[in-house]
């Protein structure tokens, strides 16, 4: 149950482009919104709305790489993370590991392109 809810609460922050590919039942998703509601009726200092790290999406896509076993999913999940923040570009380790995931998938063309799109992002900075 409290992985089907994490799963619910993390593709649910990231939008209805990134697919799932685990099998959720409708108990494990009623109690998850009924457990969110109230969380959020409770909590009078949770963080701002809108505001995500880089880790979650590195996060999200490795656990649909390695636990889903759909790599293809997790780059989308990488690939949402650049589209909705662009700092991510800058930040080496996410970069890395999604350079990691398309080494893996030997998807040279999007490898390439992310080198070079994270290069000028780092130039762009200076």
């Amino acid at each position: 149950p409290v992985a089907a809810e994490s799963q619910k609460m993390v593709t649910s922050r990231l939008g209805p482009t990134v697919a799932t590919t685990a099998p959720s039942s409708s108990a494990a998703s009623s109690n998850a919104t009924t457990s969110e509601g109230a969380k959020a009726g409770s909590s009078g200092s949770a963080a701002a709305p809108g505001y995500l790290t880089w880790h979650l999406y590195a996060s999200h896509a490795s656990l649909e790489h390695r636990l889903n076993r759909s790599p293809r999913v997790a780059a989308r999940v990488y690939e949402l993370g650049l589209r909705k923040h662009r700092t991510f570009l800058s930040t080496p380790p996410y970069v890395l590991r999604y350079a990691n995931l398309l080494l893996e998938l030997g998807d040279e063309e999007n490898l390439r392109a992310l080198l070079s799109r994270a290069v000028a992002a780092c130039e762009e900075e200076e």
